[in-house]
C-alpha cells in the first residue's frame, strides 16, 4: 500500500487551474510579438554559422536536402506543442504539457533539463556572438586578448577570458529584467534588421550564384547519403523555436488562440528562410571554401562584394541578439512556473510589482549563463542541449497520444465559443475517415475480426481509467521497445554488429520491433477520445508516434559522455525534489486521500515556505476579473504581501475551513 501510494505521488497530474485568464504576468504581447519572439530564437547562429559548417564539413550543398528532413519531425513536434497552446493558457510550455498528461516526476524531469539546456543555449549564444565578431575583425580580438589580457590551456576552459560574450549576455540579461514591453520593441526593430538582411542575400546571391557548383551528383552532395542524413540530424536543431513560444501564453491576450497561430506561422517561415538560404549560400561558394566560424558573411568577400559581408555581418549581430534573448525569456519563464508549482524554491516565483516579470529567476538565470560565457568551453556541452530539447519533444508527442485514452470530462479545456460549434463532420479530418473506416471494417462479421471484436466490445467505445491505464503501459513497452531498436539500428552503437551478423544484436532488435507492433496494435484497439479544439494534431497517432520515433533514435545517438553529464545533473535535480519539492507541491497540499497521508506522514512539510505566488483562482485575490479594486498594481502589492505572511499548508487549511463553514451554513 505505501508503494502504490508513493508512485501515486510522483505521477500525479496538474489537472485544475490550466485554462484560466488571471495571472501575475502583463499581458501586453500582441499576435506579431509572438511570431517573432518564434523566428528571433530561429533566426541566429543557426542561419548565419551552423548552416555554413553543416555544408563544409558534412552534408555539401545537399544541406538543402538535410534541411528539408529535418524540418518534417520539426513541424510534427510543433503541431503537438499547437495543440496543447490551444488547451493549455498558462507559462511553462513542455513543463506543464508534461505535468498535465505524465504526472509531476515526469515533468520535473523535462524542466529541469529544460533549464540547463537553456542557461547554456544563452552561454553558447554569447560565445558564437564573441567568435563571430572576433572574425569579422580577422582575428585580432583573441591575438590581442592572448597577447595583452591572459593566455591559459586547461581542458575544458576557453584560452582566455570571453568578455565580449559576458558582456553580451549581461545586458540583454537587463533588458529582459525591464519587463515584456521593451525586450518585444527590442524583438521587433532586430528581427527587421534580420530579414531584410536574408532578403539582401537573396537578391545578391541571385546576381552572384555559379551553377556549377550544383551541375553533377558529386559535387552536390559529395558526403553522400550518410552525410545528408547527418546533416539532417544536425540541422534540426536550428528549427528550435516554437516550445520557446509557448512560454508566452500568459503574457499574450487570448493565448489559446494567438500562440498556436504564432507557432505555426513561425516555424514555416523559419524553414523557408533557412532553405533559400543554404541553396544561395552553396550556389554562390564552393562548399569546400566555406570559412567556420562566419561562413556566410564571408562568402560575400569571395565574390568580391566586400562591402556586402558588413550587411550580412549585422544580420549576424541581430539574429544572435534576438536569439539570446529568447532563450533568457524561456528559462526564466520556466523557472517561474516550476517555484509557481513548488516543485523549486518558491522565492523563485515572486512576481516583480514594478515590471511584472519573476525578476529573481531572470537576474540569477542570467548572470549563470555569463558567468558560464566568461570562462568555459561549451563546445563539448553542445549535445547537453540536444538531450534536454529531444526528451522534452518526446514527452509532448507522448503526451498528446495519451490524451486521446484519457476519460476526459464534456466541459474539460472547452475552447472559446467559435469553436463548440463545430459539427461532428467538420471535426473530421482524412485521417479520422480513414480511422473510422478502419474500425467500420474491425467490426465486420469475420471469423478473423473476431477475436479482435470480442476485445473492442470489452474495452468498450469510450476510454475508461482501465483503459487509460493499458494505454499507459503500451505506451511505455513502446517507448522501451523504440529506444532499444534505436540502440541496435545507430551507427554509434549496433549497426555495426548488425552488420556483422551478430546474433544476440539481431535477436534483440527482432524483439524490439514485435514490443513495437505489440504495443501500437493495442494502442490502435483502445477506445479514444476526439478533440474538440481548432489545432487538434492531425493523424493522431501517426503524427505523435512518428515524432516520438524521431526523436528517441536522435537521442540514442547522443556520445556517453553526453549521458553521464545528463546523469550527474538529473542526481542534483532528484535530491533538489524529493527533498523538497516532493512536499511542497502545489498539488501534494490541495490533494485528499490516502496519498497526501502518506505524504504526510514520510516527511513533515517545509514550514515557514513562503505560499506560491502564482496565479490567483477567479473565486480569489484582488487579481480577479470581478475584483472591486480600482488599481492594478494595488491588486498585485496585495497579493504579494500575503502569499509571504502564510505558508502553504496554513492557506490551503484555511481554505478547506472556509469551505466547510459555507457547506454548513448551506444545510442549516
Amino acid at each position: 500500500m505505501s508503494c502504490t501510494n508513493f508512485l501515486k505521488l510522483l505521477f500525479r497530474s496538474r489537472r485544475n487551474d490550466l485554462t484560466g485568464e488571471d495571472t501575475l504576468f502583463n499581458r501586453c504581447l500582441t499576435v506579431l510579438d509572438v511570431i517573432l519572439l518564434g523566428m528571433g530564437s530561429m533566426l541566429g547562429p543557426g542561419l548565419y554559422v551552423a548552416t555554413g559548417q553543416i555544408a563544409r564539413d558534412t552534408a555539401g550543398p545537399a544541406i538543402v536536402i538535410s534541411l528539408v528532413i529535418a524540418a518534417v519531425p520539426a513541424i510534427l513536434s510543433s503541431l503537438c506543442y499547437a495543440e496543447f497552446a490551444a488547451r493549455v493558457s498558462k507559462t511553462g510550455s513542455s513543463y506543464v504539457y508534461t505535468y498535465l498528461a505524465l504526472g509531476e516526476i515526469w515533468a520535473f524531469i523535462i524542466g529541469w533539463n529544460l533549464i540547463l539546456e537553456n542557461v547554456l543555449a544563452s552561454a553558447l549564444l554569447g560565445n558564437e556572438f564573441s567568435k563571430f565578431v572576433n572574425s569579422v575583425s580577422g582575428q585580432r580580438i583573441s591575438k590581442f586578448m592572448t597577447e595583452n589580457v591572459a593566455h591559459w590551456s586547461v581542458k575544458g576552459f576557453r584560452q582566455f577570458p570571453d568578455f565580449i560574450a559576458f558582456t553580451v549576455v549581461i545586458v540583454f540579461t537587463v533588458l529582459a529584467a525591464t519587463g515584456p514591453r521593451k525586450p518585444a520593441l527590442f524583438m521587433r526593430f532586430a528581427t527587421l534588421i534580420n530579414l531584410l538582411v536574408v532578403l539582401f542575400i537573396v537578391l545578391t546571391g541571385f546576381y552572384f550564384m555559379d551553377t556549377t557548383n550544383w551541375e553533377t551528383i558529386e559535387k552536390f552532395a559529395p558526403y553522400g547519403f550518410n552525410g545528408i542524413m547527418t546533416g539532417a540530424s544536425l540541422s534540426y536543431f536550428s528549427f528550435l523555436g516554437f516550445d520557446i513560444i509557448n512560454s508566452a501564453s500568459e503574457e499574450t491576450n487570448n493565448p489559446r488562440r494567438v500562440v498556436p497561430f504564432a507557432n505555426a506561422v513561425s516555424t514555416y517561415i523559419g524553414v523557408f528562410i533557412y532553405l533559400i538560404t543554404a541553396a544561395i549560400l552553396t550556389l554562390i561558394i564552393p562548399y569546400k571554401k566555406l570559412s567556420f566560424y562566419s561562413p556566410l558573411t564571408d562568402a560575400f568577400s569571395y565574390t568580391g562584394f566586400g562591402i556586402g559581408k558588413y550587411f550580412v555581418a549585422i544580420g549576424g549581430f541581430f539574429g544572435m541578439s534576438t536569439a539570446i534573448l529568447t532563450f533568457n525569456y524561456a528559462g526564466t519563464r520556466l523557472i517561474y512556473a516550476m517555484a509557481n508549482d513548488g516543485l523549486l524554491f518558491q522565492s523563485l516565483a515572486k512576481i516583480s510589482n514594478r515590471t511584472r516579470i519573476p525578476l529573481r529567476a531572470t537576474l540569477i538565470f542570467g548572470f549563470s549563463a555569463a558567468g558560464i560565457s566568461l570562462f568555459l568551453d561549451l563546445n563539448d556541452l553542445v549535445e547537453m542541449l540536444s538531450i534536454g530539447t529531444l526528451m522534452a519533444y518526446t514527452a509532448v508527442s507522448l503526451a498528446v497520444l495519451l490524451e486521446r485514452y484519457r476519460p476526459l470530462p464534456l466541459l474539460e479545456f472547452q475552447t472559446d465559443g467559435e469553436d463548440d460549434d463545430m459539427t461532428e463532420d467538420e471535426a473530421i479530418t482524412c485521417c479520422g475517415k480513414l480511422s473510422e473506416g478502419i474500425k467500420k471494417r474491425l467490426h465486420k462479421p469475420s471469423t478473423v475480426y473476431g477475436t479482435k471484436n470480442d476485445l473492442r466490445s470489452r474495452l468498450g467505445e469510450k476510454p475508461s481509467d482501465e483503459t487509460h491505464r493499458l494505454a499507459g503501459i503500451a505506451a511505455a513497452c513502446l517507448l522501451f521497445a523504440v529506444y532499444g531498436f534505436s540502440m541496435t539500428v545507430s551507427p554509434g552503437s549496433g549497426l555495426a554488429h548488425i552488420t556483422q551478423q551478430n546474433p544476440v544484436i539481431i535477436f534483440v532488435s527482432c524483439l524490439m520491433v514485435l514490443i513495437i507492433i505489440l504495443s501500437m496494435v493495442l494502442l490502435f484497439l483502445l477506445p479514444t477520445n476526439r478533440m474538440r479544439v481548432v489545432h487538434a494534431v492531425p493523424c493522431t497517432p501517426f503524427v505523435p508516434l512518428t515524432s516520438i520515433f524521431t526523436n528517441i533514435y536522435l537521442l540514442t545517438n547522443l556520445s556517453r559522455w553526453t549521458w553521464a553529464r545528463f546523469a550527474a545533473w538529473m542526481f542534483i535535480g532528484m535530491a533538489i525534489y524529493f527533498m523538497y519539492g516532493i512536499h511542497n507541491s502545489k498539488e501534494a497540499l490541495s490533494g485528499d486521500g490516502p496519498s497526501r497521508d502518506f505524504l504526510q506522514r514520510l516527511t513533515q512539510p517545509t514550514r515557514g515556505v513562503p505560499v506560491r505566488t502564482g496565479t490567483p483562482s477567479s473565486e480569489e485575490g484582488p487579481m480577479s476579473p470581478s475584483s472591486e479594486s480600482e488599481n492594478d498594481d494595488e491588486g498585485f502589492q496585495f497579493n504579494l504581501l500575503t502569499s509571504e505572511d502564510e505558508s502553504p499548508k496554513q492557506s490551503l487549511i484555511k481554505k478547506k475551513e472556509k469551505k466547510k463553514e459555507e457547506e454548513t451554513e448551506q444545510q442549516d
